[in-house]
């Protein structure tokens, strides 16, 4: 009996062209049963958003440089109560972004050494949400920990890189493969650090 895996339709968002059909062209060759809808633009994301996609697969800056118009597809299609699991991919490592894209449900991946096989695995299994909500007392909370930690100033900055890397590492959907993309460090150095933070 020949059984049919069913369809998982994507929106994928990324300005450049080469990237965009290369990843497509990659990913259907690893599971044909992906459909996936390409959008270049922000207006082209916005009106893909009408096929209702399963997952969404966004670059956060479309066109210029410093611009966020990937939040903006993933604001969107939260507000018209499309709740597909999101992945940002980003060239640069930016908190806010992943903090932004977390408030809307989303996963944060830097672009810089992703795979295939791990955009397969994020897209076919998405983390779950992060439980609560951001909120913007992120920084507060992280001058919180400075002025709670005791000793010298290089005490407190340890205390304060722990804080750090264990919030990243929630923002990331406890994902260490993630949280080092994240924070441009290598997944060892993730482990040792909340190894360190737990002693």
């Amino acid at each position: 009996m020949n059984v049919q895996q069913p369809s998982l339709r994507v929106l994928y968002v990324e300005d450049d062209t080469l990237v965009r059909t290369s990843t497509v062209r990659l990913l259907k060759h690893r599971l044909s049963t992906l459909v996936i809808d390409e959008a270049a633009t922000l207006k082209e994301a916005l009106a893909a958003l009408d096929h209702n996609p399963d997952r969404l697969l966004l670059d956060v800056a479309l066109g210029t440089a410093g611009n966020t118009d990937g939040l903006t597809v993933l604001k969107e299609a939260r507000a018209r109560g499309i709740e597909a699991p999101a992945v940002i991919l980003t060239g640069f490592v930016d908190f806010r972004v992943a903090l932004e894209a977390q408030r809307y449900q989303g996963s944060y991946f830097p672009k810089a050494g992703v795979t295939i096989d791990e955009l397969l695995d994020v897209l076919c299994f998405p983390p779950p949400p992060v439980s609560g909500p951001v909120t913007g007392g992120t920084l507060k909370a992280m001058a919180e920990v400075l002025l709670r930690a005791q000793g010298n100033l290089p005490d407190k900055l340890e205390a304060l890189r722990q804080a750090a890397v264990e919030h990243a590492f929630e923002v990331c959907n406890q994902s260490l493969t993630a949280t080092a993309r994240m924070l441009g460090v290598d997944r060892q150095y993730v482990q040792w650090a909340r190894k360190k933070g737990g002693d």
